[in-house]
């Protein structure tokens, strides 16, 4: 029996199944309806139940394949499915039939890129029948890819599930070679690697969660903020080298020792530690701050959380913090993943193709799940109402986010600690990074200027002096001599300098490519087309309705081939407000808030000396909260 399957559908109208494929790594099942929809998903489902085969993959099914069954389940008398959810995507679901059970799964969840990148990067032969300009005719017109013969459907249906099934065993075998499994998600995947490498088991908190708890108030994320909107500088772009996995190979807290003295300088424990820290004022200040109104901001001033100690030792000893300690949960301290990143690093600098780019991944992938949070996502279906109801009665503590007016299909609340979970682990990986990113900022300030940083990589004047190297956590040049303007976190354009010319913004890319542009816009389009109206503050994005997420089905109770309502056009609100502008600036130079000034809201208030003048500024906005 082969141990998994691929699928796929062709749609019209966005939301419609023209036909659909399935493939067993032997043989294909394919069906066509050109007038219902409906017909199409059910042969799908009737196909995987009459097969052997356990699993099925889809290539971005969980926002899209998966869910077409999901609207066809619930009409299924004798069927149900349950799942996880994660963002709106459903990671794996559990079908349970009257003869069998099977689980769909999505490979976009395992491998982060279109199919086509996919393939390429892991050196899959298989090619894709169907282009980029074919799946756009579904936004031009209603017959979308019906206006392909019954031929080329077939063709390009079994082409694109013979090109998964490969892909998908290439991952799994390469995951079996390094000692670990292929799991739902590539973070679960990559955690199966670093446990059979590391070959000693992982410390749990069972029993003892009110630690993880407390280590998630000091767990942050990557620094990103624009000191210079517009530099007049010539830059650099200076990249770390692998910075979280060279963050793994610094001491980590492991097993818990519980409540006790703060410790900072002890050589065999670290600490989550809960002080009042006095930054004094300063370009650059170390330690982040969450303001009641959200975010991540690295303020100067007086204020009490939770801190690793290693950020803490990093800047009393650095930046002239002064610190006053009240509390801490003390680890014991080890090393335990150095020889494991070390040997991943030696492979992936070593190697070209699929082994390069199956390496990168795990050592990206290898941190995420100890800091997986307990709450979680489930989609629960019922035979009848009134056995949901009664399942609601039982389980009052699970809070219903969406549910069918049929009470027979719910999205669900659950709360449970993965037993992996680590936050005190994820708090000091994140915080070395960060710690590691500030020395490399402080440099450049102190020789030179800065114009902007993200998580792992600075702009900075090109005139700066850098010691560059390829080992683990060293620094290498990314892209040099290029003009820049920074508009806000996430959304910049850099423009680099062909010799004898001096580049100016909003300009035509080159026909050279050495010196084409590059346009950075985190959650909206990148083409040059859209940047240019982004920045203006138009609405960009796709005007049409698309298909519902799963939430949005089951609370609208509509079926996944009714078109969202609402557009999924975005625009850029103006705002920049990671640091305060300096008023009138020529460069539009920053400074950092004070931690009184982001606790009045002023950030809330702050727009980007590059936001055209029609964006209003934001007025404040306070979510309530729940009871």
């Amino acid at each position: 029996m082969n141990t998994f399957g691929t699928y796929d559908f062709e749609t019209y109208d966005w939301t419609k199944p023209l036909c659909m494929d399935l493939f067993d790594g032997a043989e294909h099942e394919y069906a066509i309806d050109r007038k219902h929809p409906t017909e199409v998903v059910r042969a799908a489902l009737f196909g995987m139940e009459a097969s052997e085969v356990p699993v099925w993959w889809a290539h971005n099914g969980g926002k899209y394949d998966a869910l077409f069954m999901v609207d066809c389940i619930r009409q299924l008398k004798g069927w149900k499915c349950d799942g996880a959810v994660a963002a709106g995507r459903l990671i794996s679901l559990r079908v349970m039939t009257p003869n069998g059970v099977f689980t769909l799964k999505d490979s976009y969840a395992v491998i982060q890129a279109s199919l086509d990148k996919a393939l390429s990067s892991f050196e899959i032969p298989h090619k894709k029948v169907f282009t980029k300009e074919d799946y756009e005719s579904l936004d031009k017109d209603k017959r979308g890819m019906r206006k392909f013969s019954d031929v080329k459907l077939r063709v390009g249906c079994q082409a694109d599930t013979e090109a998964l099934h490969a892909l998908v065993t290439k991952a799994e075998a390469m995951f079996v070679e390094w000692g670990g499994a292929l799991k739902s998600t590539f973070s679960a995947s990559a955690l199966t690697v670093v446990k059979a490498q590391v070959g000693v088991p992982l410390p749990s908190h069972e029993g003892n969660q009110w630690a993880n708890d407390i280590g998630r108030k000091a767990y942050c994320g990557g620094r990103v903020e624009v000191f210079k909107h517009s530099p007049a500088d010539t830059l650099n772009e200076m990249d770390v080298t692998s910075s979280y996995p060279w963050s793994m190979t610094q001491r980590l807290p492991w097993e818990l020792l519980g409540y006790g003295d703060p410790r900072l300088y002890d050589a065999n424990q670290l600490s989550i530690v809960y002080a009042k820290v006095t930054v004094p004022e300063q370009y650059i200040p170390p330690l982040p701050y969450v303001p009641p109104t959200g975010g991540l901001f690295f303020p100067w001033g007086e204020w009490s959380g939770w801190f690793t100690s290693a950020e803490l030792v990093d800047a009393i000893e650095n930046c002239g913090v002064s610190v006053k300690m009240h509390a801490a949960i003390n680890y014991t301290s080890k090393t335990p993943f150095e020889q494991y990143v070390s040997k991943v690093f030696k492979v992936k600098s070593e190697s070209t193709g699929a082994l390069r780019e199956f390496t990168k991944l795990i050592l990206n992938g290898s941190y995420g799940k100890f800091g997986q949070k307990p709450e979680n996502t489930k989609l629960q279906m019922f035979d009848s109402a009134e056995e949901g109801l009664l399942w609601a009665r039982k389980n009052a503590h699970r809070e219903p986010i969406a549910m069918n007016r049929s009470n027979t299909a719910w999205q669900i609340k659950t709360h449970r600690w993965p037993k992996q979970t680590h936050y005190a682990m994820a708090s000091f990986i994140t915080a070395y990074s960060r710690i590691l990113l500030r020395k490399h900022l402080q440099y450049a300030h102190n020789n030179g200027g800065l114009a902007y940083c993200d998580t792992d990589s600075i702009h900075c004047p090109s005139s700066i002096e850098w010691d560059t190297g390829d080992e683990l956590g060293g620094l290498k040049y990314e892209l040099r001599d290029y003009r820049a303007c920074f508009y806000a976190p996430k959304l910049y354009e850099l423009h680099p300098v062909a010799p004898g010319s001096e580049p100016q913004c909003f300009r035509p890319p080159d026909k050279d490519d050495r010196y084409k542009p590059t346009f950075a816009s985190k959650g909206f389009p990148v083409s040059p087309e859209a940047f240019a109206r982004i920045i203006q503050g138009e609405r960009v994005g796709n005007p049409k309705g698309r298909m519902q997420l799963l939430k949005s089905q089951l609370r609208n109770d509509s079926g996944v081939q009714h078109l969202s309502e609402s557009e999924t056009a975005k625009q850029w609100s103006g705002r920049s407000n990671k640091r305060c502008v300096i008023a009138n600036h020529p460069e539009g130079d920053t400074r950092a808030w004070h931690v009184a000034e982001l606790h009045e809201g002023k950030h809330e208030m702050q727009q980007s000396p590059l936001a055209p003048v029609a964006i209003e500024p934001l007025k404040a906005v306070h979510k309530r909260k729940r009871k």
